[in-house]
């Protein structure tokens, strides 16, 4: 689906630009639909796209992109610049991304994010949970362009419960109503048993518990293996490595076997302590 992307006021550039105080530089558009985004957080800078109908809102992304930036690389630093383009509605963004879920609010690439605006969300206040998308989005963003080459990221295979783990856990969500200890009631189903199977068959009619799957496995991961196996793996993959032989070789274990490990993990009341592991992940953050 194609816009016109309409221009941007001066006023609203001005705005943006008291708003960031400093943080990030808003260098003034090429193409008048355009503001780009720099800081010394984000070396390769970030483009924001958006309608006209959304001018009210850009200030609030560009705050929750500088926050998100700022998390999401504690991982590795962003190697080419990322395009964020806001969506005025639900439909543009599913015919946008060719996903059709009712809970997508943000969808992350290579190096885009298409966020759907949060004009249009449900939340009066939305400034928490845009913060919370952002991050988790440009975590994806991170992960891919840390492991991947642009030419050859969409053909890398990453397991969901990583990808979506990864990003839950960095952005700090709350585990979607699916706590430790209830998770690991679930898992002791039959329910839970298909759900390890193949998380995906779940993921458009109960997101919330794939996504809370995958936190606890990715924290389990890290709990055992440390922030610095996560990137040792990435690193394998930017190498050439599949995703299966990266992780053999940074946990020795298959994929099978680390499932059989994280149900024996989740059998403990003693729940993966999230904020150890991000206090670990900035404290050996490689970008300063």
């Amino acid at each position: 689906m194609t816009h016109t992307l309409m221009s941007v006021r001066w006023g609203l550039v001005a705005s943006i630009f008291f708003l960031l105080n400093g943080c990030f530089r808003v260098i003034l558009p090429t193409f008048p639909h355009t503001i780009t985004l720099t800081s010394s957080a984000t070396e390769k800078g970030m483009k924001l796209h958006f309608y006209p109908q959304d001018q009210n809102v850009v200030s609030d992304v560009v705050s929750g992109l500088r926050q998100a930036a700022q998390r999401a690389q504690l991982w590795g630093p962003l190697q080419v610049q990322t395009h964020i383009k806001v969506f005025p509605n639900h439909q543009s963004l599913e015919e946008a991304t060719a996903r059709p879920y009712r809970w997508l609010r943000a969808w992350a690439m290579y190096d885009r994010i298409y966020l759907q605006s949060p004009r249009t969300w449900r939340y009066h206040y939305y400034q928490a949970p845009l913060q919370t998308i952002l991050t988790h989005e440009l975590t994806h963003v991170v992960m891919y362009q840390l492991c991947c080459t642009k030419s050859a990221w969409h053909k890398r295979h990453l397991p969901l419960w990583f990808r979506e783990g990864m990003a839950t856990v960095t952005a700090q969500e709350r585990q979607y109503n699916w706590p430790w200890k209830k998770m690991r009631r679930y898992l002791r189903t039959s329910h839970g048993k298909k759900l390890m199977a193949r998380p995906s068959a779940y993921l458009r009619y109960q997101q919330p518990l794939v996504y809370a799957l995958g936190h606890w496995m990715f924290a389990v991961l890290v709990e055992k293996w440390k922030v610095k196996g996560v990137r040792k793996l990435l690193t394998l993959m930017r190498q050439g490595r599949s995703f299966a032989e990266s992780f053999k070789q940074v946990t020795g274990l298959s994929q099978n076997a680390f499932k059989k490990f994280f149900i024996e993990r989740s059998k403990s009341t003693r729940a993966p302590h999230i904020r150890t592991i991000l206090r670990a992940l900035q404290t050996h953050s490689p970008v300063k």
